[in-house]
């Protein structure tokens, strides 16, 4: 059973979790703490960088993102690379509406699946199936895994795809060659926090 300490509040049917008092050194992005690390299958991840997404000329806030891994790294391809254990953490600063939130995913997956790479379509539609509408102060969660990807929106599991493309193609989104956001990019690389 998977046993996740983060700043998000899990189902008890998923493990013994809680939301942890914030730590002394804990980073804050538009007014959302970000602890400095997690814990996974008692593993300790440390918080690599953070970014703020922001959307439009007006930079309306839309979330701001964590990434966590073993251990700090700068380089991209080695990140994506690497089959270790990685958490992604988002936290909603706006509502999404389902239609939009379904198109930044198809679009963001068809971006980052550059040849050879294949996705297997029907898992990719099970995926999007799930999401749900996001509103204000939710809270959305990936957990990468060598054999693939875990989902979660406000405690709630969304699903699990067991492909490692999969999982690779999705972290991609955020921190690979063809992600949509250069600064919130370089946040999650820790190459400054980023914001846009």
């Amino acid at each position: 059973m998977m046993r996740l300490r983060s700043w998000f509040l899990f189902l008890p049917a998923l493990a013994a979790l809680s939301l942890p008092a914030p730590r002394a050194g804990a980073a804050e992005l538009a007014g959302v703490a970000v602890p400095d690390v997690q814990t996974l299958n008692g593993q300790t991840l440390v918080l690599n960088g953070a970014g703020l997404r922001t959307y439009s000329v007006f930079n309306v806030r839309i979330y701001v993102a964590a990434l966590y891994l073993p251990r700090r790294g700068s380089d991209a391809e080695a990140i994506l690379d690497d089959t270790g254990p990685k958490i992604l953490l988002f936290r909603f600063l706006h509502d999404v509406s389902l239609e939009k939130e379904q198109k930044a995913w198809r679009d963001g997956l068809a971006e980052n699946c550059v040849d050879p790479c294949r996705l297997n379509q029907a898992e990719v539609e099970r995926f999007l199936a799930s999401l749900r509408p996001i509103s204000a102060g939710d809270n959305f969660l990936l957990v990468f895994q060598p054999d693939g990807m875990a989902a979660y929106e406000n405690g709630q599991p969304l699903g699990r795809v067991a492909d490692p493309q999969f999982a690779y193609v999705v972290l991609a989104m955020f921190i690979g060659p063809h992600a949509r956001n250069e600064d919130l990019r370089r946040g999650l690389l820790g190459q400054g926090q980023g914001g846009g």
